[in-house]
């Protein structure tokens, strides 16, 4: 085994690598920054970028939490028609669905029926949920 000492070089280390950089990558080195141009206190840009904006939020009243009042008793029913419809399907259809494949039985209209009565069914239920809770909240406000 060759043992190599660098004292036998002539050229330093610097040297070694500054004769192996190509011109292009060589570039002066930028002066630091002087630490007395910078701002300091609450005036400086850390702070004044990292913290939360001057104007709040618009205050929210008691009546902007309000559930629409009977004038949109139609709104919701379609609302409730909607989700009947959804749960009809994710909790109807689908165990029924399996059942027939695993079952190898065709339900047919029955299926149909089954499903548009757990729709109106879920529908009416929730219906009767919100009117419910919006007479109790309208109640408990006085």
């Amino acid at each position: 085994m060759r043992h190599f000492d660098l004292a036998e070089y002539a050229v330093s280390v610097e040297d070694f690598w500054a004769g192996y950089v190509p011109d292009r990558h060589r570039q002066p080195t930028p002066k630091l920054a002087d630490p007395g141009s910078e701002r300091k206190g609450w005036g400086r840009a850390s702070i004044k970028l990292n913290t939360k904006p001057d104007r709040l939020p618009k205050r929210i009243d008691q009546a902007d939490l309000l559930i629409p009042t009977s004038a949109d008793r139609l709104v919701l029913l379609g609302a409730c028609l909607v989700c009947g419809a959804c749960i009809a399907v994710l909790w109807g259809y689908f165990p029924l669905f399996l059942l027939s494949v695993v079952a190898g039985v065709s339900f047919g209209a029955w299926l149909w029926g089954s499903l548009a009565a757990i729709a109106l069914g879920s529908a009416l239920f929730l219906f009767a949920i919100a009117v419910g809770r919006e007479r109790g909240y309208a109640d408990s406000l006085y």
